[in-house]
């Protein structure tokens, strides 16, 4: 693959289980999110190893997206700017997963104490969060995908842009 698939969304939106069948059927590395930085200015370490990565990959949230995303429900670093469009311009196919409906949470599962209190921060601004991510998906976006539609159909939509 020439290019990487990067789906970015809201939490609970099916970005998971779409990124691992993309992976599979891609016969492609999948890397699944890291959630929000560690420490102050990890965030940008992230952004250099995944950009060390060959072309071609799967993740399931891109740091370069959600971070400045997500900063605004906690004190995290913004992305290095530089770091940012070094991102874009590696020409990913991004896939905006959008909710449907008030889903918001349900069914979600934390896997920590920590991760349990980020999930009550994301249900809080979850409206904000997802007027944000809309904003955002207008202008970068490529695929829009919502839980429930066929992901073979993705797939196609996938194949077609790894083929312009």
């Amino acid at each position: 693959m020439n290019r990487d698939v990067v789906l970015e969304g809201i939490d609970n939106t099916g970005k998971s289980t779409l990124g691992r069948y993309l992976s599979t059927e891609l016969k492609t590395s999948y890397y699944p999110g890291e959630g929000p930085e560690k420490y102050p200015g990890e965030c940008n370490e992230r952004l250099r190893r995944y950009a060390e990565l060959p072309l071609g990959q799967v993740f399931d949230r891109h740091t370069a997206i959600s971070q400045d995303i997500y900063s605004v429900i906690y004190d995290g670093t913004k992305s290095d700017p530089a770091l940012v469009e070094d991102f874009y311009r590696r020409n990913p196919i991004i896939i905006y997963c959008r909710p449907i409906g008030n889903r918001k949470l349900v069914g979600h599962k934390p896997t920590d104490d920590a991760d349990e209190k980020f999930a009550r921060k994301v249900e809080d601004w979850y409206v904000g969060l997802f007027g944000l991510y809309d904003r955002w998906a207008l202008e970068k976006a490529h695929i829009i995908y919502r839980m429930g539609f066929p992901m073979s159909d993705v797939l196609k939509l996938v194949r077609s842009l790894l083929n312009e």
